[in-house]
């Protein structure tokens, strides 16, 4: 129900008003928009050169302190394991990190001892299915030969 202001007393009413909007405003809760800075940092590797150090202070983060805090939080962690990082900058210019586990791709890589995937999707993945197709009918030969000798041995 809205009441009209007094014939002649609008001046204060307003302001009233407005005084009342103001004091909601501030009981009303801050909502952030930015998002986090997603990005991969080398376990106890992180530097305030770029590319790290640029993102950090266009997010106005303190970079010296950030390296120093991420580097001590991963000294437990094989330097240069690239560890997904989430940075989630708050309104006084503090940060809550967080560090994830590594890729699993990273690990694939290390197991076929590769250093980056293929150049060429098609054509180097079709050699090395040709090289392990070879392998393995080596392989198949040569426990042939060892059933054949086997069976020799018994018979």
């Amino acid at each position: 129900m809205q009441v009209d202001p007094p014939v002649g007393q609008s001046g204060w009413w307003i302001t009233a008003k407005i005084a009342r909007l103001k004091s909601m405003k501030k009981l009303a809760e801050k909502i952030d928009h930015s998002s986090p800075l997603r990005t991969y940092i080398p376990a106890g590797m992180a530097a305030p050169g770029p590319p790290l150090g640029p993102m950090l202070g266009q997010r106005n983060i303190n970079i010296a302190p950030f390296c120093k805090d991420f580097n001590e939080r991963t000294a437990n962690i094989k330097p240069g394991i690239p560890l997904p990082t989430r940075v989630k900058v708050n309104a006084d210019r503090s940060y809550i990190l967080t560090i994830h586990k590594p890729p699993v791709t990273y690990f694939l890589k290390q197991a076929a001892g590769v250093s980056r995937g293929v150049m060429q999707p098609g054509k180097e993945y079709e050699e090395f299915l040709e090289e392990r197709k070879k392998v393995v009918e080596e392989q198949k030969k040569e426990l042939q030969e060892k059933r054949e000798a086997k069976m020799l041995r018994t018979a």
